[in-house]
């Protein structure tokens, strides 16, 4: 069982999880790639983190009214990974 400081400790990195999920969107409509992906490679490693920046991708296809398997969905989220990826290993 977590003592208080432990469960207002995992408070405040949800907190912080959920804001990089919404400047990652925020970051993504202004076209700021640097941002992105220092938040996906973040993500890397976080699994949470990772899962809310899927939701909000694919709250945003639905709010675009796109309809894409979840597989497309899916190859499509590791493409743009991987070219985020290169993009930072090459600066």
């Amino acid at each position: 069982m977590m003592n208080q400081f432990e469960q207002i400790a995992a408070k405040a990195e949800h907190k912080s999880r959920e804001q990089d999920a919404i400047n990652y969107r925020a970051f993504l409509d202004a076209g700021d790639f640097d941002a992105m992906g220092a938040i996906l490679e973040r993500a890397q490693t976080d699994p949470e983190l990772e899962a809310l920046i899927w939701d909000i991708e694919q709250q945003m296809i639905k709010e675009d009214n796109i309809e894409f398997s979840a597989e497309e969905v899916e190859r499509a989220h590791k493409k743009v990974t991987h070219i985020i990826q290169q993009y930072f290993e090459e600066y």
